[in-house]
């Protein structure tokens, strides 16, 4: 039964999210910031080869956008950096994607910082949980 279920879940996932590809298409920003397409493999045309599927698939993702026209890269989603950081991700064409640790390491201070100062406000209202929280030196004042 249990063999079943997991078969069952592992099918209806693949139904509900269907089946990526190894590629991907890296949009690079003016910031260098990124934006990654992560095209589905259902949706490749019969007789479409992989290129001609990722290059229509930019093309429709990006027409009409703030991102038509920038440069892009197709690459390996293996080629990504580790997504816990996904938001300090920068890159640029032909050079791939990396993690801005400088980015990274405030954008987890940051974090750590809403997710404590939320904690503490199930007991009082936001300025006084702050107003606590550094005066304790578990936060910095901003």
């Amino acid at each position: 039964m249990k063999i079943f279920l997991i078969a069952s879940l592992l099918i209806s996932t693949n139904l509900v999210f269907g089946a990526g590809i190894s590629k991907v298409i890296v949009v690079y920003k003016p910031d260098k910031t990124v934006s990654v397409i992560h095209p589905l493999k259902e949706a490749q045309h019969a007789g479409e080869s992989i290129n001609q599927f990722l290059q229509r698939i930019y093309s429709e993702s990006v027409a009409g956008t703030d991102l038509e026209g920038l440069p892009y890269d197709i690459m390996n989603k293996s080629g990504l950096p580790d997504r816990n950081n996904r938001d300090a991700w920068e890159g640029e064409q032909g050079e791939g994607v990396t993690t801005n640790t400088v980015k990274a390491a405030q954008i987890n201070k940051q974090k750590r910082r809403e997710e404590l100062i939320k904690k503490r406000m199930k007991k009082n209202n936001r300025d006084k949980a702050e107003a606590e929280l550094i005066s304790e030196g578990k936060i910095e004042e901003e």
